[in-house]
């Protein structure tokens, strides 16, 4: 550091450079120090040693516990201060900036009492030379207090501690920079993408979303980039791999840029959908037939009675009960007589059409909700041709078993319910077996009789 001495007698030298420089120079200079911040010119001389040439009053202050006139004071080369973590000197800081062509670097600013300030230091070049390096320089130093010092180490501690978190999470974190453009992800979160993170940020990642549930993911982020937290469930398609269930948990968030962005939780719940899906399968499905069971069947009926459609309400319950089954269980025995209960399954499904429901009550009893049925021939149609299907012997292994079934056919009234119409189609049925084997019946509203 230049003595006192050395400072003054460089003054004057300091005023004639100060007098030589161009007028740019002036102007910058003089628009500086209508601003508050401590700022300095530096010149840098033919020989490479930059020069404190000019100091507005706020650097002047700043700097008068280090020497009184700091005009004229030579920025020499400072030797290598190793592999030590404290700031340098203030004044080290601006020699390393000009030599790298000006920037923003931490340094320290020693205090009458010896302790440093910490102060950034900005070098920017204001004037060139024919030879294309700058020969002036506008250097601000700006006191960091230790509140901002504090709050920024808490803050890079933070962001230490959420990196290292979400590095490590067994879920997805994925961090937005701007909107929708994610900035962050983890590797949890492109394993379940099936793709490189470079290739998940910005809006990439919303390519591998399925392309239904898009439009309920972008309203969700609608309202988490207004400030709602939200939670849905999406389909991840990867480019190779199969698709992934993903249940999202948005936060909203400012970013860095101090713009509307969400924090975002991808937890895979691939196994567990697929587990909850088996367990709606089995509540609403006959475990031996595979067929829709009588509590499914029963929400089915509710659900056209109940429906504000008109043709929603035009069909047919046909109850179907096989005549003598008892026989073959008690002939054949009940593993056998399952394997027929099977086969009915089967036939019924294949003469029903697409729209229909075919389902099994229980033992031996089926229904058939008949879809679209505007008129009792239809109904009537449908019946014959499941009789028909059924009266054709059962082969099962070297055993030839027929059997034949009895139906009845029901059709809504405008105050009825599931169970209520369920209960007429059985009635029907039982009506009709007093016809003998293989007989259908259908309801009053359907005319007809035993046939």
């Amino acid at each position: 550091m230049a003595g006192r001495g050395d400072g003054r007698a460089n003054g004057r030298a300091a005023s004639v450079a100060t007098r030589e420089a161009p007028a740019i120079l002036d102007v910058v200079f003089r628009m500086a120090a209508e601003r508050g911040d401590p700022k300095l010119a530096v010149t840098v001389a033919p020989d490479g040693t930059p020069t404190i040439t000019w100091a507005n009053d706020a650097a002047r202050k700043l700097l008068s516990p280090v020497e009184e006139d700091i005009l004229g004071r030579r920025l020499g080369r400072t030797p290598d201060p190793g592999t030590s973590d404290a700031p340098p000197d203030w004044s080290v800081a601006v020699e390393r900036l000009i030599e790298d062509g000006g920037g923003e670097a931490r340094a320290a600013l020693p205090m009458a009492d010896g302790s440093p300030q910490p102060v950034e230091v900005l070098a920017v070049p204001v004037a060139g030379t024919p030879g294309g390096s700058a020969e002036a320089w506008l250097v601000t130093l700006q006191p960091v207090a230790d509140e901002v010092l504090t709050a920024r180490a808490e803050a890079s501690q933070a962001e230490q501690r959420f990196a290292a978190l979400a590095s490590n999470s067994p879920v997805g974190i994925l961090m937005s920079d701007v909107g929708l453009r994610l900035g962050y992800v983890n590797e949890c979160f492109a394993q379940l993408a099936g793709l490189d993170t470079s290739r998940l940020l910005g809006t990439g990642w919303l390519d591998i979303v399925h392309r239904q549930d898009l439009p309920e993911l972008y309203d969700a982020l609608q309202l988490v980039l207004g400030g709602t937290a939200r939670d849905l469930t999406v389909r991840l398609q990867p480019v190779a791999g199969t698709q992934r269930w993903v249940r999202l948990r948005l936060t909203p968030m400012t970013t860095a840029k101090r713009a509307a962005g969400f924090l975002g939780v991808a937890e895979d719940i691939t196994a567990r959908r697929a587990w909850e899906e088996q367990l709606a399968y089995q509540a609403n499905h006959d475990a031996l037939t595979g067929l829709v069971n009588r509590r499914k069947l029963t929400e089915t009926i509710s659900a056209l009675l109940d429906s504000r459609r008109a043709r929603d309400h035009q069909f047919a319950v046909v109850f179907c009960d096989l005549d003598g089954f008892k026989q073959v269980n008690d002939t054949y025995g009940h593993d056998l007589g399952d394997r027929v209960l099977v086969e009915v399954g089967r036939r019924l499904t294949r003469t029903a059409r697409e729209h229909d429901v075919v389902g099994r009550m229980a033992g031996d009893e089926f229904i058939v909700v008949l879809r679209d049925i505007v008129t009792p021939d239809q109904a009537e149609t449908a019946g014959r041709r499941q009789l028909a299907a059924l009266s054709k012997p059962v082969f099962v292994g070297e055993t030839d078993i027929t059997v034949s079934a009895s139906l009845g056919i029901a059709f809504p009234e405008p105050e009825d319910t599931a169970e209520n119409l369920l209960r007429q189609a059985d009635r029907l049925m039982y009506l009709a077996k007093t016809g003998g084997p293989g007989q259908y019946l259908l309801g009053a509203n359907g005319g007809g009789a035993p046939s």
